[in-house]
């Protein structure tokens, strides 16, 4: 119980943070993020505990203290954040439409769903997390030498689980399975409540009627794996950086940690990190301090865990002398390039078609900072698969769709956004919905918004 204590103190407190030093300017927005601080802040806690060798339960119960010793200390601060309005009515046919959406989205999840999960669940995540759970041989992980263990992957997905187990003393398969869920919902609701505001009602009801009822969450997500939780850290900082109206020291803090934290996650969220903070300072052309103070803690323990305990990547161990002998082997490049072709129109012909078409009809805008990230990532998949040591049919046929899953959501928000900027587009989108009537419906949310 008292992990989730520590979450629940945790995300009321980061959510009176939010609200108090305005983040960003969308209380629903607020309301999602605090409760993701929560959860990291929690699973760092209790990666912190074990390689100090302390009690999680201590650090847990001290941050349990600290939070109520805030709310004590800030009652007016309290006071204004339980008067929070999130812009919305009860009695509206926005919830109608969001919820309805939200439950076909849940019976797709729960139907592709597997007790503990999809292979990687079963081989990687949900069996670090049990390692975890037992502080005394957590180490024990780490000379685990199965080649499909993983065992130099970042820990926040398997620590927040474990702390959950620890704290109920009960290794429960309903745990990943909620985890990957939340992580699925947060994603959706993030990207569509970031458009609340920015132009009519129907691109945050599009938005979260496409991402709920199309695979490009629910199938990954119900797989139980990490890469769903590391979209959701690929998207959150742009959805900061589009829905705050100057970027404040806070905002500039909070963003370095989401940032720094995907790198956490999995290790392309290092790479994700890299890039992202290379192009934010390029384009900002200044030191951004408190940036970097966001980025701290989170870079501390990766360092430490992977200086200290995590061994050696598989696909770096692996290489020898002449890997880069490969860049010039033509032959890899149209074998990564068919499957791509492959994958994403047997898998992903809608989405595909519609993210191309969306690429193409906004192509001048390609040139800005959060496609110039995106891109480079892509790129940064490409060239791994290039020089990789396995063997390149394999590593393309167990890993292509889960890299395509990373990037996919904030692409396809950065593309709405893009939209709503492109008076062109609007007119055709318009003629659509009147073309499949769809026009009274959005219309009656609009006026209930």
């Amino acid at each position: 119980m008292i992990s989730l204590l520590t979450l629940l103190s945790l995300s009321i407190t980061i959510f009176m943070v939010m609200e108090n030093k305005t983040i960003v300017n969308n209380s629903i927005i607020h309301a999602i993020l605090s409760c993701i601080v929560g959860a990291i802040l929690l699973s760092y806690s209790y990666t912190v505990s074990l390689f100090c060798h302390v009690n999680p339960k201590i650090i847990q119960f001290i941050l349990i203290l600290t939070c109520w010793l805030y709310t004590s200390l800030n009652i007016k601060i309290l006071k204004k954040t339980l008067q929070t309005q999130f812009c919305f009515t009860v009695k509206t046919s926005s919830w109608v439409i969001g919820l309805l959406s939200l439950l076909i989205f849940t019976v797709f999840f729960l139907f592709f769903s597997e007790k503990w999960g999809a292979w990687d669940a079963w081989a990687i995540w949900s069996l670090h997390a049990k390692f975890l759970t037992f502080q005394d041989n957590y180490i024990y992980l780490f000379k685990f030498t199965s080649i499909y263990s993983h065992t130099d992957y970042p820990l926040m997905l398997p620590s927040f689980i474990a702390s959950i187990w620890s704290s109920f003393n009960n290794i429960s398969a309903i745990v990943p399975l909620l985890t990957a869920f939340f992580s699925s919902v947060s994603l959706i609701l993030l990207s569509s409540a970031s458009l609340i505001g920015k132009s009519q009602t129907k691109y945050w009801i599009l938005s979260l009627v496409f991402l709920c009822v199309s695979p490009i969450v629910y199938r990954t997500g119900s797989y139980q794996y990490a890469d769903t939780l590391l979209a959701l850290f690929f998207l959150i900082p742009f959805i900061i950086l589009n829905n705050t109206s100057k970027l404040n020291k806070y905002t500039l803090l909070f963003l370095g940690f989401f940032v720094a934290s995907a790198a956490f996650v999995k290790n392309e969220g290092i790479v994700f990190f890299l890039i992202f903070s290379v192009l934010f300072f390029f384009n900002r052309k200044k030191m951004n301090t408190w940036y970097i103070l966001g980025a701290f803690g989170p870079l501390l323990i990766i360092t430490y865990f992977k200086i200290k305990i995590a061994p050696t990547n598989d696909l770096i161990a692996e290489q020898d002398i002449g890997f880069l002998s490969k860049l010039f082997e033509i032959k890899r490049y149209g074998t990564i390039l068919l499957h791509a072709v492959k994958n994403l129109i047997n898998i992903h012909l809608p989405v595909t078609l519609l993210i191309i078409s969306l690429l193409i009809l906004n192509f001048k805008r390609l040139k800005e900072f959060g496609y110039n990230v995106i891109f480079i990532m892509l790129f940064s998949y490409f060239m791994v698969y290039v020089l990789t040591p396995k063997n390149l049919e394999w590593h393309l046929t167990t890993s292509f769709g889960r890299l395509i899953h990373h990037v996919t959501p904030a692409l396809f928000y950065l593309l709405i956004l893009s939209t709503i900027q492109n008076k062109t587009l609007n007119l055709k989108i318009n003629h659509l919905i009147h073309v499949f009537k769809l026009d009274n419906i959005l219309k009656q949310a609009d006026k209930d918004f």
